[in-house]
């Protein structure tokens, strides 16, 4: 997040590896990530699915048959260029034949008080193995190659609706991205071409504050 210029200075991006440039670990026992499964529960886990990416943690929505663990980890711009914004790296969260509620999440000191802004770029690949292009890297399901936004509302059918970015903070500090302190920006359907997740905007009421940011599927 970064400070609202109206409100207390505070100059710079406030979040540890913000744009995702910090060399990944991959090496065994470092891979962390938090399940939110139905019963309220909150479970650390490392596993393969997760890379621990720098200033930030995985997480995840569990539920038996509905929800499922991504992926989580980085991409490189030497690799997959359509998928890395700026510099070298991006993080990617993603699931084949399955449906996930899942993103990353960084803690941050601040003054109490501190009026935030976080901002974020995204976008997805949303393919079917039935649709008229499968496994094209080019091709989404709704835009089809062309870029494509709209706010969540907005899809004219499920293909457009599939994917959704969004971002949060809790101003609490809290880490349960289904709590209720959670202040969450509106939603956005953003595909083939990054664009600007909508921003959203809090005071801070505690010495630290959480920031979400969020990929939710349909299908």
């Amino acid at each position: 997040p970064t400070p609202i210029p109206t409100a207390t200075p505070h100059p710079g991006n406030l979040l540890e590896n913000g744009g995702f440039e910090a060399e990944w670990i991959q090496e065994g026992g470092t891979n962390r990530a938090v399940a939110f499964a139905d019963d309220g529960g909150a479970y650390e886990e490392n596993n393969d699915h997760d890379q621990a990416l720098p200033g930030w943690i995985a997480w995840f929505r569990r539920s038996s048959g509905v929800w499922y663990e991504p992926y989580a980890g980085g991409v490189s711009a030497d690799e997959e260029p359509r998928r890395v914004h700026s510099g070298l790296r991006g993080v990617e969260i993603s699931t084949t034949y399955t449906k996930h509620d899942a993103g990353v999440f960084q803690q941050v000191d601040v003054a109490p008080g501190t009026r935030l802004r976080l901002s974020a770029v995204s976008h997805a690949w949303s393919n079917w193995q039935a649709g008229p292009h499968p496994d094209d890297p080019l091709w989404s399901e709704g835009p089809g190659y062309d870029c494509g936004f709209l706010p969540e509302g907005e899809a004219p059918d499920d293909d457009w609706r599939n994917v959704t970015f969004r971002l949060g903070i809790d101003p609490t500090g809290g880490i349960d991205p289904y709590g209720e302190t959670v202040e969450w920006g509106s939603g956005a359907h953003i595909y083939n071409c990054f664009h600007e997740v909508p921003r959203v905007e809090v005071q801070a009421q505690s010495h630290r504050v959480t920031v979400f940011l969020r990929s939710r599927t349909e299908w």
